[in-house]
């Protein structure tokens, strides 16, 4: 065989296998404007001083994953630390896979660290967010990683006036879904009576205090240092002890009248409101919130309203009809201060209508996120990894260049074209 053949032959497999072998890395160049794909050093950091393996399997059709744009997602979860490993399984295709891991749907992701396991459903994103991207999906699996990490570890006090524990209630009105929540996503919660916090002697993350109610009046005192004190509250008021709430907290003022709407609410029941709520995230939900009252005030540079009754609304004040719109739920400036002047909203019941687990949940982790959002990005993403840097240079280089070889040798062969032998040197001119 022509030595020029030969090394043809040779360079195209090693080239093919180039482009095989190199599918197994997920090494990538991100050339898009805002390299929307590189991970944070920031997160990098946090993920790696952690040290440990961790495991992520996605259990997804490839058809999936790019109908919904975010097949790149492998590249920066592998980009985020060599401890992470990462398999995708169609539970279609592999059924007793699925089985072991108890999944059942398409699109799940299975997050799994330190003998703990958290699950990212896309299917779920996609219902609660009309503007789902892959930037929805990062921030989910922030969220997931660093908690499952504890990194730093999350802890969550609850304070009530309850005699008996609120969390461990599974009844109606009892907040045994709250617990279960923070449960799953690894947060450590401690639930304790007012009469008891002067026996307090660690710090928490976040501090909810919850339907504070008229026997806490000789703790007011123990109250409010708790609150001045603590990193991120969350306060839950129930309107009929606004008097009590607003001994413990000066810069809002909750309201005891409840809010009526005659649009925007459930049927036969004008106090059962229905409103809007945007996630930390940007993801526009439905909050459905009976029986609430005001959070009134001043200064708007300092305390931010969230979640407002619509203008059609009003509350009978002195046998007066005031107008709304009213806040309902409000925050600081820093969104480590939550103040929601309704008691039913995390409550065993209410949690599960529209979207009031999601909602809660917001709340709860913004108080305990310490990491930048991502955004949607209007312009296309371009990602080059390195299978598709060779197959570049294969598809536009030596492949044409082949081509041309093979036509030219082809004509020889067929005497199309003759070789020109190159004038010897005793040729005359």
């Amino acid at each position: 065989m022509p030595m020029h053949k030969f090394k043809i032959i040779i360079g195209t497999i090693i080239g093919v296998s180039c482009v095989i072998i190199f599918q197994n890395f997920h090494t990538f160049i991100d050339i898009s404007k805002q390299t929307e794909i590189k991970p944070s050093k920031a997160l990098k950091s946090r993920i790696q001083a952690h040290q440990t393996p961790i495991k992520i399997t996605i259990f997804s059709s490839q058809e999936l994953l790019e109908e919904l744009n975010v097949s790149s997602i492998h590249f920066w979860l592998k980009s985020l630390s060599d401890d992470v490993s990462i398999a995708q399984i169609n539970p279609l295709k592999h059924p007793q896979q699925s089985d072991h891991y108890d999944i059942t749907s398409d699109g799940i992701f299975v997050i799994e660290a330190n003998s703990k396991r958290i699950d990212i459903d896309l299917i779920e994103l996609i219902l609660k967010n009309s503007d789902f991207s892959i930037e929805t999906l990062q921030n989910h699996l922030m969220q997931a990683l660093l908690n499952i990490i504890n990194f730093p570890p999350k802890s969550v006090l609850f304070v009530h006036t309850s005699p008996n524990s609120i969390l461990s209630d599974d009844r109606p009105l009892g907040l045994n879904s709250l617990a279960k929540t923070l449960e799953r996503n690894h947060i450590k919660i401690s639930e304790i009576n007012v009469a008891d916090i002067t026996n307090l002697n660690e710090t928490f993350d976040a501090t909810i205090f919850y339907k504070i109610g008229p026997n806490a009046t000789p703790n007011i005192q123990q109250l409010q240092q708790l609150y001045n004190d603590a990193t991120a509250t969350i306060f839950f008021s129930h309107p009929k002890y606004a008097l009590i709430a607003n001994q413990i907290i000066d810069h809002v003022q909750f309201n005891s009248e409840i809010i009526e709407d005659p649009t925007f609410h459930l049927m036969n029941s004008k106090n059962q409101l229905i409103t809007d709520y945007q996630s930390h995230f940007n993801e526009p939900l439905i909050a459905l919130l009976p029986y609430s009252s005001i959070v009134s005030f001043e200064d708007e540079d300092l305390i931010q309203s969230i979640v407002d009754s619509s203008p059609d609304s009003f509350i009978q004040f002195d046998s007066i009809e005031i107008k709304g719109p009213f806040s309902i739920i409000a925050h600081d400036a820093n969104k480590q201060r939550y103040f929601i002047n309704n008691h039913l909203l995390p409550t065993n019941f209410w949690i599960q209508q529209a979207n009031n687990q999601a909602i809660v949940e917001d709340i709860i982790f913004s108080t305990l996120s310490r990491f930048p959002v991502f955004t949607s990005f209007e312009s296309t993403q371009i990602l080059l990894t390195k299978s598709q840097i060779l197959s570049f240079v294969i598809a536009f280089i030596i492949v044409p260049f082949f081509a041309l070889y093979t036509i030219y040798f082809g004509c020889l062969w067929l005497g199309l074209i003759r070789w020109k032998n190159p004038p010897s040197s005793g040729s005359k001119s």
